[in-house]
């Protein structure tokens, strides 16, 4: 199991954001892509964002999810009570490249706090679309405006409202983890790798 110090949680309530490096095997993560690029590539879509997609493949999804290394994790940072609520593969290629906007999660399903946990299934780098942040802003909730196009972000935060705040590229390495807060401000690069 892998350690997390109380420092680290220190971090993560400050920041709203934690990334955990090689928490999956590059293996096991190549087995969850394949069924991940199967299921996403028989759906259609402009963004390469498929949510409440747990019915679709459950077996892989309850694996991952359940997983005892990706639980200890989460019971540290939250508490003992870990309730799975989605799957939402996110897939860019050189067909669909979309850059995520800047927003909130919680704009979209409201209610009371939740966590995601991104896995990269492959390495996220600069070219290939990786997330950023801004640590911190999970503290206040922000306006979004509505915007209805192609893409289907329709809640966002304009460029114009971030002030100079920090923003953190969030490469990753295959198998890592990024945990954070649904209202930790962030969005993403476009794939411009041409894969």
């Amino acid at each position: 199991m892998l350690k997390i110090s109380a420092e680290v949680i220190s971090d993560f309530t400050e920041d709203g954001y934690l990334l955990v490096p090689s928490v999956f095997y590059p293996e096991e993560m190549a087995v969850c892509k394949k069924e991940a690029k199967l299921l996403v590539e028989s759906k259609t879509g402009p963004s390469g964002v498929f949510v409440w997609m747990c019915d679709s493949i459950p077996q892989l999804f309850e694996t991952i999810s359940c997983d005892p290394r990706i639980v200890s994790i989460l019971q540290r940072l939250i508490g003992p009570r870990v309730e799975f609520l989605s799957a939402k593969p996110v897939f860019k290629s050189s067909r669909i490249s979309f850059a995520s906007p800047w927003h909130q999660d919680q704009a979209y399903w409201g209610g009371s706090t939740k966590y995601s946990s991104w896995i990269a299934l492959e390495d996220a780098t600069l070219e290939n679309g990786c997330l950023r942040v801004i640590p911190g802003s999970h503290r206040k909730t922000r306006d979004h405006a509505l915007v209805k196009d192609i893409i289907g972000f329709t809640n966002r935060v304009s460029d114009d409202e971030l002030n100079e705040e920090m923003i953190l590229d969030v490469t990753m390495k295959c198998g890592d983890i990024l945990i954070f807060h649904d209202r930790l401000l962030h969005s993403s690069y476009p794939n411009q790798s041409g894969h």
